[in-house]
């Protein structure tokens, strides 16, 4: 047959409808075959006819059974066997747990579901397995008023949990406010320090303070916008001396007022009546099921156990509401001599008491570790200064005794010095051939004897000051150098002659001049100054030394990206900080301070240093090899380890 698409009625709602009056009565006769003949489809009559299932029907709505449908997913315990757990007393093993109650409650039959299965007449076995445990479940006895009373048991001992400590420290806080004499002495100190300040002023000379004046201790600043007043105060109460002095550990005794920050005395004795009224409704409960089924004769042993247990839960809480009911008239009548105490009006929340101590505290404990924090770098400091003094005391004993050392050898000395530089400022000084005495006639040279086995040089004339001449000099050290002496009037000579390197040590014409361009340090022509020495007359002169300069920096590589070299600006300071920037004169990208720091060059690459801290390791390369030994000489007075 093809089939009809109606609108059925809800089930629910038959029982209210005319429908469920003529529910016996059947269908009504038609003409099947006529029906049939009209409505009927070939492909269906061509098939065997299979036997018709057995239909399920349910009472339940569609969002109705969904929802009961999954309780069941969870809740798989049989009914005849909740029945005995809902007569358990909580806590033990076997009772139920507070969120199948809650489940419960929310799932169990309603007043119309009691009504649709009562005036149900048809065959209840082909109903769905929720409708049967729904059914099930309006044959346990006084069910809501069990599920009631067992929700209400298991949520009694966590409120009385959640007040209690409240009600503690509530009281601890105020004993502390209206017993410690330490904050009573230091407020006298808050009130000197800000008389003094309002000397003169209509705010000055004042007699005592709110304690609401004390968070603002924090907020005045002095003319370094860093110091303010609870610095000062913590600066004083520091100086103190003999028995004050332990006044500087006042907030040993205001520990229990920034626990109770935001605890209200009025609403601690509001929280215990609450709790005294849920009580009695749990004994008021008890006692009604009881009755009721006592009165219908089905009380069982499980039921009679689950009462006396009902009965000593009672009275336990009881005496434990009352004493703690007493607390709270105690917290009350030592907050209300707090605020008398301390000149508060009587209105005063107490949230804002100890919100307002628990500031100051704060304030002053932040003030306690700035002071701190400032003493240990001042003595890093000290630490760092006496040991640059006493590298620099070691290095001028060593210099000391090497020059001792030198001039001792120097005395013995029958020979010049090898590879001697002739311009420096130990050679001696030669006699002008030009000048009195000795008078060389120019373009003649002295004859010189002639070594045996050397190859004769051919003599080469001088010209006299003011000729222009081009002469190549070839040094014994194998150093080259070119000088033309050319004047305005001739032209440069353009014959090429060699001379020997003595010949030129008597000519004043021929001394090199000095260069106007400022060499580096490490520069050295003439080889009579090792980049040693220079480095140890640069340690010398400068025991705390500073330098700037731009270095390459190995970054760490975040995000799984390679580490690269990034330039930076570097600034080593007195302090012995060394500061680097994205650019000079730019924001700080970050510091290291070389005190306890290693310090070592790059066997593979002199050009590179590692500075390795507690902490990372820091890679750093300059342009030359000669500028980062500069570099690690100066780190080295900071750090106080063996440059390798």
């Amino acid at each position: 047959m093809r089939v009809f698409h109606w609108f059925p009625v809800v089930q629910m709602l038959l029982p209210k409808t005319f429908w469920f009056d003529i529910i016996d009565q059947g269908d009504k006769r038609i003409d099947s075959n006529y029906l049939e003949d009209k409505f009927s489809q070939v492909e269906v009559a061509a098939k065997a006819v299979k036997a018709k299932k057995k239909e399920i029907k349910s009472l339940l709505d569609m969002k109705r059974g969904q929802n009961l449908g999954i309780f069941r997913s969870g809740f798989r315990m049989p009914v005849h066997e909740l029945d005995k757990r809902l007569s358990v007393f909580p806590p033990d093993g076997d009772a139920l747990s507070i969120e199948h109650l809650m489940a419960l409650k929310r799932e169990q039959p309603t007043t119309e579901e009691f009504e649709a299965y009562k005036k149900y007449k048809g065959d209840k076995s082909v109903l769905s397995d929720l409708d049967q445990f729904l059914m099930k479940l309006m044959e346990v006895p006084n069910l809501r008023s069990r599920l009631d009373l067992l929700i209400w048991i298991h949520e009694f001992p966590l409120q009385y949990d959640e007040v209690k400590p409240a009600v503690h420290t509530g009281l601890a806080a105020v004993n502390e406010l209206n017993n410690s004499r330490r904050f009573e002495a230091v407020l006298t100190y808050v009130l000197s320090i800000g008389n003094y300040c309002n000397a003169g002023g209509n705010k000055g000379g004042q007699h005592g303070v709110l304690l609401k004046t004390l968070p603002k201790l924090t907020d005045t600043r002095g003319n370094d916008k860093k110091t303010t007043l609870m610095d000062f105060l913590y600066y004083t109460l520091k100086g103190l001396k003999g028995r004050k002095r332990t006044l500087i550990d006042f907030p040993q005794d205001m520990v229990s007022s920034k626990q109770a920050v935001e605890t209200s005395v009025k609403a601690l004795s509001a929280e215990v009546e609450i709790l005294a009224k849920d009580l009695l409704k749990i004994d008021k409960a008890g006692k009604r099921l009881k009755k009721g089924l006592q009165k219908k004769e089905e009380i069982t042993e499980r039921d009679e156990a689950f009462f006396i247990h009902l009965e000593r839960y009672v009275t336990m809480y009881e005496e434990n509401l009352v004493l703690l009911h007493g607390e709270c008239q105690k917290v009350q009548s030592v907050f209300k001599k707090v605020l008398l105490k301390f000149g508060e009006r009587p209105n005063t929340d107490s949230e804002d008491i100890f919100s307002w101590v628990a500031k100051f505290v704060e304030g002053y404990e932040g003030a306690r570790k700035k002071f701190l924090d400032d003493e240990e770098k001042k003595a890093k400091l000290r630490r760092a200064n006496a040991a640059a003094a006493k590298r620099d005391e070691e290095r001028t004993a060593e210099k000391n005794a090497k020059n001792t050392k030198n001039t001792n050898s120097s005395d013995g000395e029958t020979s010049p010095r090898k590879n001697s530089n002739p311009f420096g400022k130990d050679a001696k000084k030669k006699s002008n051939p030009f000048g009195a005495g000795k008078t060389k006639t120019p373009g003649k040279t002295p004859k010189k004897k002639p070594t045996p086995g050397a190859r004769k040089k051919s003599p080469v004339a001088l010209p006299p000051p003011g000729a222009g001449v081009t002469i190549t000099v070839k040094s014994r050290s194998r150093q080259s150098s070119t000088s033309s002496l050319a004047s305005a009037d001739e032209p440069p000579a353009t014959t090429e002659d060699v001379v020997d390197e003595s010949v030129l040590e008597n000519n004043a014409f021929m001394k090199k001049q000095p260069s106007k361009k400022k060499l580096p340090i490490s520069y050295n022509p003439f080889g009579d100054k090792p980049i040693e020495k220079q480095l140890a007359e640069a340690r010398q002169a400068n025991a705390t030394p500073t330098r700037e300069g731009f270095l390459t920096k190995l970054s760490a590589g975040k995000h799984g990206r390679p580490p690269k070299w990034d330039k930076r600006w570097f600034e080593l300071e007195e302090s012995g900080y060394v500061n680097y920037y994205k650019k000079q004169g730019g924001k700080n990208s970050g510091s290291v301070y070389l005190q306890g720091c290693s310090l070592a060059i790059d066997t593979e690459d002199p050009c590179v240093v590692l500075i390795k801290s507690e902490t990372r390791v820091y890679t750093l390369r300059a342009e030359t090899s000669e500028l980062m030994a500069l570099w690690a000489e100066d780190l080295r007075c900071y750090i106080g380890a063996t440059v390798t």
